[in-house]
């Protein structure tokens, strides 16, 4: 992951029109991460509802410990919401640096002769 945002960052920073090109796939890619990270809580929590009737009270820790083992990290949405807010302040960061690219391009002077 580490990789992939400083990848990102000098795409950013090094060509921003790129990063331009590249941000509405990297919006659907974080948006679909986080549905899917949704949905697997979602299928998570109704398996541990389903399951949590059957279940004797002596053994209901191995079976969250044997639900944890299938599920995700309970930070992954949390991860997925951090990487949506690093692509935007990258799109942000794009913006600005053509921005200043822009503003330092030389003036063409027309001198009278």
């Amino acid at each position: 992951m580490l990789t992939l945002a400083s990848g990102l960052s000098v795409i950013a920073f090094k060509t921003p029109h790129i990063y331009k090109k590249l941000f509405n796939a990297l919006f659907v890619a974080g948006m679909l991460a986080m549905v899917a990270v949704g949905m697997w809580s979602a299928g998570y929590k109704h398996a541990w509802s389903v399951v949590s009737r059957f279940v004797d009270e002596k053994k209901t820790a191995e079976v969250i410990a044997a639900l944890e083992q299938q599920g995700l990290s309970e930070f992954a949405f949390l991860y997925a919401m951090l990487g949506m807010v690093f692509i935007f302040f990258l799109d942000w960061l794009a913006g600005e640096v053509i921005k200043h690219k822009e503003q330092e391009k030389p003036k063409s002077t027309v001198q009278d002769e």
